[in-house]
Parts: C-alpha cells; sequence; structure tokens
C-alpha cells in the first residue's frame, strides 16, 4: 500500500480495528517490532499475524506507526475477500 499512516490523529484507528477483526474471527493478533539503524533515525518493522499465520508487515519511523501500517494492509486484505 503506498498511503502511510503519519503520526497524530489518525482518522482511523487500524489497530483497534484490525484487533476487532481477529476477535470476530477467533483468532490471536500479534505484532512483532524490530527496529534498524540509529538511535536517532530508527526505521521499525512491524510483521503482523493472525491465529499463527503471517499477513502483512509495515515500515515507519516509530514502533506505533509501523503497527498502523501493517494493521492498514491487513484491513485492505480483509476487504478484498481474504
Amino acid at each position: 500500500m503506498s498511503n502511510n499512516f503519519q503520526g497524530g490523529a489518525s482518522p482511523r484507528d487500524y489497530i483497534n480495528e484490525f484487533n476487532t477483526v481477529g476477535q470476530r474471527r477467533g483468532l490471536e493478533v500479534q505484532y512483532e517490532c524490530t527496529s534498524t539503524g540509529p538511535k536517532n533515525n530508527e526505521l521499525w518493522t512491524a510483521t503482523l499475524s493472525l491465529g499463527g499465520t503471517t499477513w502483512t508487515k509495515g515500515s515507519a519511523k516509530t514502533k506505533r506507526e509501523a503497527k498502523a501500517n501493517a494493521a492498514r494492509d491487513a484491513i485492505a486484505l480483509v476487504q478484498n475477500g481474504y
């Protein structure tokens, strides 16, 4: 997906929205977050798993933004019938 979540107020809370998807399906949503680069210029990557299966990854300058990007992409998969 080309549009990245940028910090601050978001019109949608992708993380909570996708957590609700997991609850409806009776599956646990997990995020594994890692960072690379120096502390003053870290790049965070969040890997989103649903029920133990990796779905999407998101990257950003903060851990929360990376998780939101991964959740946003997972929501797009659900909307497309996955």
